[in-house]
């Protein structure tokens, strides 16, 4: 039986060096669509946080963003950090 290693890896949680490599092509593709970053582009961009969640949080139905973010809360920091580090 043969085992699909691509597919446990993507099940595995990022690295800081894989989600900082991560969080800046994000950041680099938003501004080439525009002239600025909001932290919700990146977090959606970096796939922590989907339309559907980010709408149910927007419209009130979610009492606070971080109960529909797929990732804990120190990655959340690390990526406001790295934004902050960006504009810089």
């Amino acid at each position: 039986m043969e085992v699909n290693h691509a597919s446990e890896k993507e099940k595995q949680p990022m690295n800081n060096v894989e989600l900082k490599r991560k969080i800046y092509s994000v950041m680099n593709n938003i501004l080439q669509e525009k002239i600025y970053i909001s932290p919700i582009d990146v977090i959606m961009g970096v796939g922590i946080l989907s339309v559907k969640d980010y709408e149910s949080w927007r419209f009130g139905h979610v009492p606070y963003l971080e109960q529909v973010c797929k990732s804990n809360l120190s990655n959340l920091s690390f990526i406001m950090r790295e934004l902050r580090t960006y504009a810089k």
